[in-house]
């Protein structure tokens, strides 16, 4: 008496076709438009720390870009701004998967 699960052999016999295994399944990339999905899936929106923002770098388009330049840019001064190195704090810490 067979169980009342399929037994492979009755498989196999409703569905000749199934008797090869599938050609491996493949996916070619097509350049940056490929990768961009993937990593989008990890970025989050970031929001400036302006009182961090060292004098060499220009802050632009709504404090969304930034830009480092050779001319020291006027912003006010603030024990917590960068003085020595070109780099800026976001408002909230970033944790879990890191990319640069």
């Amino acid at each position: 008496m067979k169980d009342k699960a399929v037994c492979e052999s009755d498989v196999m016999s409703m569905s000749p076709c199934c008797s090869d295994p599938p050609p491996p399944f493949r996916v070619e990339p097509d350049g940056v438009r490929w990768f961009r999905p993937a990593v989008r899936k990890y970025s989050c929106e970031l929001t400036i720390d302006t009182n961090t923002v060292n004098k060499h770098l220009k802050l632009s388009d709504n404090n969304r870009k930034v830009t480092r330049v050779e001319e020291d840019q006027s912003y006010p001064d603030h024990p917590d701004r960068f003085d020595f190195r070109p780099q800026l704090l976001c408002r909230t810490g970033l944790t879990g998967r890191c990319y640069w």
